[in-house]
């Protein structure tokens, strides 16, 4: 069951970094929209930025669940 909990803590590591990534670049492509007065870039920002917070609630209340799914020894 060892590897298979630091596999799990890796994934959900690499997900959160992802949603994060995801969640920064919808922010800045919102704030770009908004300097420009584009309301479509504001749009599409801020759909990423809440695409990327939930990627991180999936990577850190989703992917612990993995291990329990598991019998353990």
């Amino acid at each position: 069951m060892d590897f298979l909990n630091v596999v799990v803590n890796f994934l959900s590591a690499a997900v959160i970094v992802y949603g994060g990534g995801m969640a920064a670049g919808g922010l800045m492509t919102f704030g770009e929209g908004k300097k420009q007065n584009n309301p479509g870039k504001q749009d599409e920002g801020i759909n990423g930025a809440i695409g990327g917070g939930i990627i991180i609630c999936v990577g850190l209340f989703l992917i612990p669940k993995i291990a329990t799914l598991f019998p353990t020894a």
